[in-house]
């Protein structure tokens, strides 16, 4: 396996929208091992001491973004309630 940034758990991708699509633009790295500096200025092409697998990334984000749609929900129901009965 490649340990490059784009196989790192570390790593968050850009991406630009055009009309109905997303397409990846770049990314940075959020590690905080790292400087500032080094994290932005990173080279997707060369190994980092600080790389860790990914494999588990995309389930814990999808699960994290399942949590915030819930919570969501339940603003949106409660709003919902509020509106209705300023219209009483």
């Amino acid at each position: 396996m490649e340990t490059t940034c784009d196989s790192c758990k570390y790593y968050r991708e850009h991406f630009v929208k055009k009309d109905t699509r997303l397409y990846p633009v770049g990314g940075h790295c959020i590690n905080s091992n790292l400087t500032a500096h080094k994290r932005t200025a990173y080279n997707p092409n060369k190994d980092c001491n600080y790389w860790e697998k990914a494999a588990n990334q995309k389930e814990e984000r999808r699960q994290a973004i399942k949590v915030v749609l819930i919570k969501m929900q339940k603003t949106l129901e409660q709003i919902a309630i509020i509106l209705k009965d300023d219209d009483i």
